[in-house]
């Protein structure tokens, strides 16, 4: 995620396309909640700082909602403390921060853009509350481009 603050650098050093993990998160919101107009993110302190997916939310025609200082405190205590130092996910403290963003503070989707909290979702997966998994997203247009690909040749 928070190499995408670098995305345009990345693209012009390269000759293959390189996706942009925010963009595709922002595209998925409009399949998955076409009535959304709050979109909030939560990720590390770094990834909101350099508002990598700021612009692509707000181009979007989107809100931006970033989390509180409480609710980014509990993000940042799931993602080290827990995720990166204990390998363990406090699936009560991940519930209560995406819930926290939607009924709180009003989101109409919550975008992970971290990926531990891609790696909470998976095992402590939130189904009724409007998440966008990033990495998810990514992977899946991976996948899906490279049997484009392979179909074509």
């Amino acid at each position: 995620n928070t190499a995408h603050y670098f995305y345009n650098e990345l693209q012009a050093a390269v000759d293959v396309p390189v996706l942009h993990m925010p963009r595709l998160a922002v595209e998925q919101i409009r399949q998955d909640y076409p009535n959304a107009k709050r979109v909030g993110i939560v990720a590390t302190n770094g990834t909101l700082h350099d508002g990598v997916y700021d612009k692509e939310i707000l181009d979007a025609g989107y809100e931006l909602v970033k989390p509180t200082a409480e609710i980014q405190a509990k993000t940042m205590e799931l993602i080290y403390d827990d995720i990166k130092g204990k390998d363990y996910v406090d699936g009560k403290l991940f519930y209560e921060l995406v819930e926290d963003m939607v009924k709180d503070e009003k989101c109409d989707a919550v975008i992970l853009g971290c990926t531990e909290l891609s790696l909470a979702q998976e095992r402590e997966p939130i189904t009724d509350l409007p998440i966008i998994d990033s990495q998810s997203v990514l992977v899946d247009k991976t996948l899906e481009l490279a049997l484009k690909t392979q179909k074509n040749k």
